[in-house]
């Protein structure tokens, strides 16, 4: 009859037999583990893609909770202040575009 899509997956299910080659993410991409100079703290573990949160109490060496912190203990003291900053501008800028829309839009209903 031709291909039939689904047949051989439905033969390997019904004789239960074991599939030829078995895919696993633990042997292709390594987990980085909590505690090691790489990845000092859960927290740390999105600071490679700068996804992370640095951890405030660190650099001042009052944090308590060690490799479980669920802040980045990689970021340097300045990246907290740093992010506070850009995150201003990027406001202050989103609003200056806003102003700027809202009278271009003003002037063109006026012409």
């Amino acid at each position: 009859p031709g291909y039939v899509p689904g047949h051989v997956l439905r033969s390997q299910v019904a004789g239960r037999r074991e599939p030829t080659c078995r895919l696993s993410l633990e042997v292709s991409v390594p987990r980085p583990t909590h505690g090691t100079c790489e990845c000092p703290t859960v927290g740390s573990a999105g600071h490679w893609a700068g996804i992370c949160r640095p951890c405030e109490y660190v650099h001042k060496g009052m944090c308590t909770n060690g490799a479980a912190c669920k802040y980045c203990h990689l970021c340097g003291p300045e990246v907290s202040k740093l992010r506070r900053r850009e995150k201003r501008l990027l406001k202050k800028t989103a609003a200056q575009l806003q102003r700027a829309w809202a009278s271009a839009g003003d002037t063109l209903r006026a012409q």
